[in-house]
Order: structure tokens, then sequence, then C-alpha cells
């Protein structure tokens, strides 16, 4: 097996971003409901109408201007939640004297439970039927994002957000920081109007990861302990699978090896991106890479548990004289260690602590000047919207203050401190990175 070592000097391993389904169908304004077509919010109807969100009438069309019901409003956020690529806590209590019979009661309790719906917001009636008004859906979207009100300023665009009260406003200006929501033409909110169907679409698709990813079929994602189906994303020459177990570093083993028709097709390359986004969304982060000459092996690694996943490419296998792919399962917990180094060092939350997603990759890298720093790389396409955002504001509650910008990757930076720790925060090419810097480096 390929010794697995990161190339300095690298950051990023060059990824195909997967185009979301809905904006493939999408495109140039086409769409399958004819009275959306054209209008401004075509791309996000149907974008969510593919990813399950939302849905039309049994005529065939999907009424953008129609009003939203708060049971109507339940039900696409719980489809909206089970379309996120991580887990949400499981901590919210309470329940409305109004919902057993509702048929939007089943999406209600579990918005209860994640938190999504508090129902000190409404009594002890819920009121399914009800319109929901722009700030209800608001709320439940920051909260699906993991945003809490904060003391911290956030600074208003909007001219009718001061009779709200401090949480419903930080949740209305931290919408439009982070891109969620635009306002009116006239520098007006609206927290309390009705919430039509096309705004609807328009906002779960802004908050959503970028990525649509179905993992519908590949039961070894669901198991623990078992090599994850990578023939379910790469052409193999069919029956040539060899799968045997074996040791590394004394412990077992699981590998499968495939044949390939040719390692350097193009469906080969996609395939193998589409394969390392589906680890991320399982946990696993990248922790090292390495090619030469017939060969290219990458590791991945559970950054909470202890499984490690290694991945190798290769033009000519010694056994078969084939291209061949394979893919080995084993327990290893360094790669866990240095993540629990690095969170520790840092002492601010993290993306993967509140959504259970880990970074696309975790990585020793070595600046311009030799200096080793662990660096956390994220897929933007994977994450939730104002995630970075949301990051900064950890830094800030976590006591760290702005230092300027510096250089990270080729990119702009910029750099956060709190005593002799540093950390520089970069979007590169569809990447967000996440630089720790000690001793007071820079």
């Amino acid at each position: 097996m390929i010794k697995f070592l990161r190339q300095t000097g690298a950051l990023l391993l060059a990824a195909f971003l997967v185009l979301p389904l809905g904006a493939r169908a999408a495109q140039n304004g086409q769409t399958s409901f004819p009275d959306v077509a054209g209008s401004w919010c075509a791309q996000a109807v149907e974008d969510m109408a593919l990813r399950g969100v939302l849905s039309g009438y049994r005529d065939g069309s999907f009424r953008p201007g129609g009003k939203v019901t708060r049971g109507e409003a339940a039900k696409m956020m719980g489809a909206a939640v089970d379309a996120l690529p991580y887990t949400l806590p499981q901590d919210g209590k309470g329940s409305f004297d109004d919902i057993g019979s509702h048929w939007a009661c089943r999406s209600i309790r579990q918005l209860i439970v994640e938190g999504i719906i508090q129902t000190q917001d409404y009594g002890g009636s819920f009121g399914p039927n009800q319109s929901v008004s722009r700030i209800e859906m608001i709320r439940m979207l920051m909260r699906m994002l993991g945003f809490s009100p904060s003391s911290q300023s956030v600074g208003s665009k909007f001219t009718d957000l001061n009779g709200l009260n401090a949480t419903d406003r930080y949740y209305c200006e931290k919408a439009a920081q982070i891109g969620l929501v635009q306002g009116y033409a006239d520098g007006s909110f609206r927290p309390d109007a009705p919430l039509t169907r096309g705004q609807a679409a328009a906002l779960l698709q802004r908050a959503l990861p970028q990525t649509y990813l179905p993992l519908e079929g590949l039961p070894s994602y669901e198991e623990a302990n078992t090599v994850p189906q990578i023939d379910e994303f790469v052409p193999v020459v069919s029956g040539s699978l060899a799968a045997g177990q074996s040791q590394y570093q004394g412990k077992p083993l699981q590998i499968c090896r495939y044949t390939l028709r040719d390692a350097n097709a193009a469906a080969v390359k996609e395939g193998l991106s589409r394969y390392f986004q589906a680890l991320n969304l399982q946990r696993y982060s990248q922790v090292g890479a390495e090619s030469e000459t017939g060969a290219s092996a990458y590791l991945f690694s559970d950054l909470q548990g202890s499984q490690s996943i290694f991945v190798t490419l290769r033009q000519k296998d010694p056994e078969t004289g084939l291209p061949s792919l394979t893919v080995g399962l084993f327990e290893s917990s360094q790669a866990a260690q240095s993540y629990q180094s690095f969170s520790k060092a840092l002492g601010a939350e993290t993306i993967s602590s509140s959504h259970g997603l880990s970074p696309a990759e975790f990585l020793l890298y070595a600046d311009a000047k030799g200096v080793s720093r662990l660096t956390e790389v994220y897929d933007l396409s994977l994450l939730p919207a104002g995630a970075s955002i949301q990051f900064t504001d950890r830094l800030l509650a976590a006591g760290y203050a702005p230092q300027g910008e510096t250089q990270l990757a080729g990119a702009s930076a910029q750099v956060y401190a709190k005593g002799e720790t540093s950390v520089a925060v970069s979007a590169l090419d569809g990447f967000w990175a996440v630089m720790l810097i000690q001793n007071g480096a820079d």
C-alpha cells in the first residue's frame, strides 16, 4: 500500500463539483410547472421539486403566488431536514393541542423535537391551517442552520424590524447577511407578510447545500464496519470484484479490488469525485494523498472515530496487469487524535461538532515558510448556507479578534487571533479552509 504523505505544494484536491439536478433541469428557465416557467423562482421551484422538498398540485401547477400554511411550511421544512447531509440535535420538547389529527402532524412534531419549531412562539395552539409569515419561516430556517441568537450586533439594512424582539431581529439580519433573504426594493423586510410558495422555494434552495448527492440504494453506507460500494459510482468490469480480509498495522483490513476498462476515463474521475463527496457525507475526511507514476492513493478517516478508508487507482495492477481500483477499510485512531488536538487548540465550536459533518479534508499543510499547519478544508457545496459566517461568529464568541488579511494557498485569508493562537480563514475554488497557526507565527 502506498505510504500516505501530503505533498506540501498543494492544499486542495481538485474535484469535479456536481451540478445540482434541479439546476440541470431548470436551465434557461425551463420547468415542468407551466405556471412557473420564466418566473424569478423557476429554478428554485424545479430544484426543490426534484429534490423532494416541494411538490405541485394535481393539475400540474405550482401556484408560486399562493400562500403557504403553517402545516405546509412544516412539511417543507421536514423534507428539507431529511435532505441535509448532517443530523440535527434531538433535544426539543413540547407539543400543541391542535395538531393531533392534522395531516402535517408528523412533520410538526419532528420539527419540535429538532428545535426548529419552538412551542413558546405559538403558545398552546399551532394553527396549522393559518398562513405562515415570513418571520416564522426565517426562524425555522435559521434554527435548522444552527444559528443561535447572539448579543453581537449584526447591523440591519431593513427599515421595519424595530417592532420585533431581539431574537427575531437577529434572525432577519443574519439571514440577510448570509444571503438567505434579500428583502424588498423599498428597504423593508415585511416580517409579518404571508409567505408565498415561490418565496418558500427560493429560501429553501438558498439554505440547503448546493450538491444533491442521493445515497438511496447504497446499503453499505448505513452499516458499520463495511467497505462502501465504490462500484455504484465508478464503472468497473462486471464480475471483476476481488474481496478479502487481511491485516494492516496488526488490525483487521477489509479490502475490495475492481478491474477498470480505462483508469484515465472521465467517468472514473467524475465517479471518484462523487464517491469522495459520499465519504464526506458519511463523516470521512481526506487526511492524505500521494501520486506516483501509474498510481494515485487517497486516505480518508472518520475524525470522530477510528475507521479509515484508503482508495488506490492504478494504471496497471501488479497482480492482474490491468487498470484497477482498490478500496480498503481498517481501524486507526491517529487522524482522530490529531483532529481532537486541533479542535482543542482552536477552542471554538466547528461545523463538524455542530452539524455532524466532517471537513472534506483535514491535513497537515506546509506553508510558504515550510512551517506545518493543521488545516480543515470544507467543500462549500456540501455545507449549509452561511457556514463560514457561522464559524467566524464562533471565533469571535470564543475571544478571537480580527487581525487583518494574509495569504492562504494563494488566496486572501482573514486572520483571527487570541493570545498565542491565530486562525486563517479563506475561501478558494469552491472550498473553505481553516488553518490553525500557533505560537503567534504569521
